[in-house]
């Protein structure tokens, strides 16, 4: 269920330790998130540490805080420095109360971890925050697995339209030209995702990459009724021809595991070469061929046919994985907007 302003709050006073985060601004983030959240948003940061413009990277931890923020994150390098922000009730209430997210979250329901403006260097010299520019570092708790999927999609979605309102305020505010204000976002793209296929043709394949001469003699074997699709082919060529298939054998994949994510979310079942990223990528929710030859391939896909266990099992993986892709993805997206919109638009406001 959505969280309250109440429970935000309840959960802000009981477990999380507010600690600013220089990034050229000061944001906020929680520390005690879930570790896949917690180690995104230690990439972006530790990318930031060594290609930002910005050369001051100090992160700041609350009396009664942690210090173990940067190893959280896993920040090696991060200077940890102690400051007098304290946990005080009142303190959080503003700090809420001013966030340029309460309006979005009351009516979209988000399910926050938490909603802080950040400090700017203005404000946090005097006791007022109302100079501070209205855009938040918000990182959204993980769901429990049972919901990524639902989950994903609605967070992405909302996202969106926070973004676009998160993107009005600072324009509004400050002046800020349109094309100043981007709004990206990141994930499996929404055009693959599908249901699971009625029925399962097993002679259907799909080859992903290049076909290997190996490969061609097994297929040849199996009388499978297969087509090549190149591994760089547009998102709709991609689409019709996972479409058409069920059973895709991906021998080529770019660094991030595309192919075989576009064919998972479509509900493919997915034979691998278990190269590096697409081995990483996609794990347990597909197939991984131990050897390149044409038995091992044909005893692999007459398996698939055999075991219907098993065909339930790749799917249930793959729905997971897709989510868990779609969660990562939107968390990302959402600090990569943050950075933008403060680099490109407040820049000038803070005097940098």
């Amino acid at each position: 269920m959505p969280q309250t302003v109440r429970q935000t709050l309840q959960a802000l006073q009981v477990g999380a330790n507010m600690v600013p985060i220089r990034i050229g601004m000061d944001g906020l983030l929680v520390p005690d998130l879930p570790v896949m959240t917690r180690r995104v948003v230690g990439q972006f940061l530790f990318a930031l540490h060594h290609f930002d413009r910005f050369n001051e990277y100090l992160l700041y931890t609350p009396q009664g805080g942690t210090a173990n923020m940067a190893i959280d994150c896993e920040l090696p390098h991060w200077k940890v420095v102690a400051t007098k922000v304290t946990h005080r009730p009142a303190f959080l209430r503003r700090l809420v109360h001013q966030s340029a997210f309460r309006f979005v979250a009351d009516r979209d329901g988000l399910d926050l971890v938490h909603a802080l403006t950040p400090i700017s260097p203005f404000a946090a010299a005097n006791a007022s925050l109302d100079e501070a520019p209205p855009v938040i570092v918000t990182v959204w708790d993980e769901p429990a697995p049972s919901r990524w999927l639902e989950a994903s999609f609605c967070q992405a979605r909302r996202i969106a339209v926070a973004s676009r309102w998160l993107a009005q305020q600072v324009q509004g505010r400050y002046g800020v030209p349109e094309e100043k204000v981007r709004v990206m976002l990141f994930g499996v793209d929404p055009l693959f995702v599908a249901e699971v296929p009625a029925t399962f043709e097993p002679t259907k394949v799909l080859v992903y990459g290049e076909v290997p001469d190996w490969v061609r003699e097994a297929l040849k074997q199996l009388g499978a009724n297969w087509r090549r699709l190149p591994s760089e082919a547009p998102t709709t060529e991609a689409k019709d021809a996972l479409s058409n298939a069920s059973i895709v054998i991906v021998t080529q994949s770019d660094a991030r595991g595309s192919q075989g994510l576009n064919a998972l979310a479509m509900k493919r079942f997915v034979i691998a070469i278990p190269h590096p990223p697409l081995k990483e990528t996609l794990n347990d929710a597909a197939i991984w061929l131990d050897e390149e030859t044409p038995m091992t391939l044909k005893r692999t896909i007459e398996r698939l046919c055999d075991e219907a266990s098993l065909r339930r099992r790749l799917i249930s993986r793959s729905e997971e994985l897709v989510a868990r892709r779609q969660w990562t993805q939107a968390v990302k997206a959402w600090v990569g907007l943050y950075r933008r919109t403060f680099e490109e638009a407040v820049a000038e406001f803070v005097g940098w």
